[in-house]
């Protein structure tokens, strides 16, 4: 059995307050392990869904109940889900004209998964050329319709690592 007594904490400013008051907000933890064991010390965050990543490895989720769960052993990161979302500024080089983005270049640096599309609910996973840690130069072609908006984005809903270094966008603007 492993019990965390340290959990990781994280100040923030509450939004829309104009103090600068600031709250305590748990968002995960971090034990290691040999073999399948039971990780307790969860009671700060009993009953949330949490995000399991043991040896580098996404898990399944799992309810914390009785603030413990199952954990597969090793290094195991324990933490509330969240989602990751980059839309990079539009394009403002076209002078108002409708535009098509044609392919994306991503470079990428240190990423393990993301997706990559044209609308935040319309993504694709990006394929790298291999598991764990990818630094590389990713083409997306896309088969998108002429508009003034030209949005990319990039989302991560796993917990894992995820960086981009640049986005070189070919694009087709409709004259």
């Amino acid at each position: 059995m492993a019990t965390l007594a340290n959990a990781h904490y994280v100040d923030c400013a509450r939004s829309g307050e104009s103090s600068v008051a600031t709250s305590t907000v748990t968002f995960g933890t971090t034990s290691f392990t040999q073999g399948i064991s039971v990780e307790t010390g969860l009671t700060h965050i009993e009953a949330e869904v949490v995000n399991i990543l043991a040896d580098g490895v996404v898990q399944a989720q799992q309810t914390v109940v009785s603030g413990a769960i199952t954990e597969p052993g090793g290094v195991t990161h324990v933490g509330l889900p969240y989602r990751a979302e980059l839309q990079p500024m539009k394009l403002d080089s076209t002078f108002g004209l409708q535009q098509r983005i044609i392919t994306a270049f991503t470079k990428f640096y240190q990423t393990v998964a993301a997706k990559i599309g044209m609308a935040v609910d319309d993504t694709d996973d990006v394929e790298f050329s291999t598991t764990g840690l990818n630094t590389e130069d990713v083409e997306v072609p896309f088969n998108g319709t002429y508009d003034r908006d030209g949005d990319i984005f990039v989302i991560s809903t796993d917990p894992v690592p995820v960086t981009v270094v640049s986005h070189l966008l070919e694009v087709s603007v409709d004259s």
